[in-house]
């Protein structure tokens, strides 16, 4: 078929086309109500009407709940076992965070260091801290995020303290 051939049989297409658009085909009746009488009819349930997807949602529910309070259980507890061992021992450079820290290593060198400067105002807002965390503590002494904040930041300070005694020495 030659580029010629072509070009004719489009036009005569379009010429097709053209006259299928100008002429509107509508149905003679309506089939709807006749396609839609012979449709079985279906009422649909609500998956939580269903008693066995039911039962199957609250074990699952029940499920989780257990899981996460076993994991929670076990957070606490650990938390206040680390607390209890920290709280406990005396009061040393490793546990400074019982006693207020005492600056006078971080002092003692002669010249003050950039990093000595850094160390020593994150030590005053980690003191800041602390003294709010225990405070929030008096008031509810069993809230385990209080309690775990307390430990990361007590954590901290005691980093902070040996990073200062190193630079000191």
């Amino acid at each position: 078929m030659t580029n010629k051939d072509s070009h004719i049989s489009d036009d005569l297409l379009d010429a097709k086309l053209a006259q299928l658009k100008s002429r509107r085909l509508e149905p003679s009746t309506d089939l709807w109500p006749e396609i839609h009488a012979k449709l079985p009819i279906k009422q649909q349930v609500a998956w939580w009407a269903k008693p066995q997807l039911a039962v199957a949602a609250s074990f699952l529910v029940c499920a989780i709940s257990l899981i996460y309070s076993l994991q929670v259980s076990q957070i606490n507890e650990s938390l206040s076992t680390e607390l209890a061992e920290i709280k406990s021992a005396p009061a040393t450079v490793n546990n400074s965070f019982i006693s207020p820290v005492s600056y006078t290593e971080i002092e003692s060198c002669s010249e003050n260091t950039q990093e000595q400067v850094v160390i020593r105002e994150n030590l005053a807002i980690i003191e800041m801290a602390l003294a709010q965390i225990r405070n929030a503590l008096k008031e509810a002494p069993d809230d385990p995020s209080l309690n775990k904040k307390l430990l990361d930041l007590s954590k901290q300070q005691i980093n902070l303290v040996n990073r200062a005694n190193t630079i000191a020495l």
